[in-house]
């Protein structure tokens, strides 16, 4: 429970460092340029650093996207998923295709240790590529999956504001 509330509460940053582009994300957005880093910590405990790369700058959802999340703590797998679901629900309301989403998500998301790093790259709207440390977990073909997922950190409408502004770099 308490690494699901870390991870819930992880929508509030600080500075973090700036990183180079994966370089698997690199393929899909090239050429690459940092829009934004936050740090999030919750009660002075780090959760993870996140950095966006886009092609294109100032952000817009149609440029092709990277999201880099590296952990400084675990989290399971199952309560990634789970709080991932939810932000996207509390984001954009309930809809009927909730259970396909999640399955399509399952296959992307497994637990993290300590400095391991999710990045998730898209270049269209209805498709999502994930690593974890490098390695492919899932590429994906689903409506609207590129700003669902994002969303979570990059929407105007996220949980933290402010974290969405210092990723979009605005």
């Amino acid at each position: 429970m308490r690494k699901t509330l870390a991870f819930l509460l992880a929508l509030l940053a600080g500075p973090a460092f700036a990183q180079q582009v994966p370089p698997d994300a690199a393929r899909i957005v090239s050429p690459a340029q940092l829009l934004g880093q936050a740090r999030f910590t919750w009660l002075g405990i780090h959760i993870y650093d996140a950095n966006l790369w886009s092609n294109a700058a100032p952000f817009a959802w149609s440029s092709p996207l990277a999201l880099q999340l590296t952990y400084a703590m675990g989290i399971d797998g199952d309560d990634l998923l789970d709080t991932t679901m939810k932000e996207i629900t509390r984001i954009e309301g309930d809809s009927a295709d909730l259970p396909q989403l999640k399955q399509v998500l399952a296959k992307c998301m497994g637990t993290v240790a300590e400095g391991d790093s999710y990045t998730a790259a898209s270049a269209s709207a209805d498709r999502l590529t994930m690593w974890l440390n490098g390695t492919q977990t899932c590429d994906v073909t689903y409506p609207g999956v590129k700003q669902r997922f994002l969303g979570i950190w990059l929407a105007d409408n996220s949980r933290s504001p402010d974290l969405s502004r210092q990723l979009r770099g605005s």
